[in-house]
């Protein structure tokens, strides 16, 4: 694929997202919907970094970011919600008095992600900034002349996962696993663009399944937090749940290391040739 193709699918994105926030949808689906579409392309502009030069890439990737940010706090809100009713339901023997106070203190970390900024309000802002970037993007092929743009910005993207991959196996702590997530959810997008391109699917399902992953383990993470808050500490509710997540990330962990050591098995060049053959 060439870097001009690349740019072509940015804009595509970008009005794609644009369309989700415009939808009739609930807030919380065009929120989730339009997020994800702005990490899907952060991942394909870094296939264009080299080129781009850094810094056109870390002006364009931190105007995406921050985008992303002003949708992400409700759709955070809404996940650690649903984590939790599922956790309570794996765990039984819960009593309704601490069960009470549990929902109480995650009501009250929602209410604290999502503030006091109207949806309205976020999503027009979100909506002018994308109309912004479509904007300078137009031109964007005055800045790619290498057609081996693509093949670098995947490569870099693969070792960034693989350092990352490393530093998690030796110090297997929560934040690790959280930044190998990112690096993980950039390279599956830019190789689902990739493939898309030769009409198959083999690695990106796989990043995808490792993605998952990780982010089932952030999430219990985000929601032992709340159980280990001062007002929780003692509730015996909030310990049997804190239990049982532990017992979920340990899975979770033992399968993502596992999944990620054949996903990052092979030098940089041999996986751009799996993708691309």
């Amino acid at each position: 694929m060439k870097p001009s193709k690349v740019r072509g699918k940015l804009i595509q994105e970008v009005e794609e997202a644009l369309e989700t926030l415009r939808s009739h949808e609930e807030e919380a689906v065009r929120f989730h919907g339009a997020r994800k579409k702005i990490k899907a392309i952060r991942a394909h502009l870094r296939l264009l970094r080299t080129e781009l030069g850094e810094d056109r890439y870390e002006f364009e990737n931190q105007f995406l970011r921050d985008t992303g940010r002003l949708l992400s706090s409700r759709r955070d809100a809404l996940v650690i919600g649903q984590t939790c009713d599922a956790l309570v339901e794996q765990t039984p023997g819960l009593r309704e008095p601490d069960l009470t106070k549990i929902r109480e203190a995650v009501a009250a970390y929602q209410h604290r992600l999502v503030g006091k900024l109207a949806a309205s309000r976020l999503s027009d802002e979100a909506a002018r900034r994308l109309q912004t970037a479509v904007h300078r993007w137009q031109n964007l092929d005055s800045a790619i002349h290498d057609k081996k743009a693509v093949k670098k910005g995947l490569k870099k993207t693969y070792r960034a996962g693989e350092k990352r991959r490393e530093v998690t196996m030796r110090e297997p702590r929560p934040e690790n696993f959280h930044e190998w997530r990112k690096a993980v959810k950039y390279l599956r997008h830019q190789v689902e663009l990739l493939e898309e391109n030769r009409g198959k699917a083999r690695l990106a399902a796989r990043l995808k399944k490792l993605g998952d992953l990780l982010g089932e383990d952030h999430d219990y993470f985000v929601v032992e937090a709340i159980l280990k808050s001062p007002s929780l500490r003692a509730n015996p509710g909030a310990r049997k749940l804190r239990r049982k997540i532990a017992s979920l990330q340990s899975n979770l962990r033992e399968q993502s290391l596992e999944l990620g050591e054949t996903l990052y098995r092979r030098p940089a060049e041999k996986f751009y040739e799996a993708v691309v053959d």
